[in-house]
């Protein structure tokens, strides 16, 4: 299973990439995109976001939901 630790470089590659991108559009200055990009709180916010999701995805497709559900009706 992957770690939080795992997926920190791909989200710190990510949030570049989209710092760059909103730059290039204009809606963000270059000071602002290195610390939206760099900012290791942006970063563990944006990989607390994806484990969340990650899980709550995994919930509500496993078997593990019903059964959960079952014990709870009993």
């Amino acid at each position: 299973m992957k770690t939080i630790a795992t997926w920190t470089p791909f989200v710190r590659y990510a949030l570049i990439a989209l710092s760059a991108t909103l730059v290039n559009r204009g809606l963000l200055t270059p000071g602002d995109a290195r610390a939206f990009a760099t900012d290791p709180a942006i970063i563990e916010l944006a990989v607390g976001a994806i484990t969340a999701a990650g899980t709550l995805i995994w919930y509500l497709t496993s078997r593990s939901r019903a059964a959960i559900k079952q014990a709870m009706d009993r």
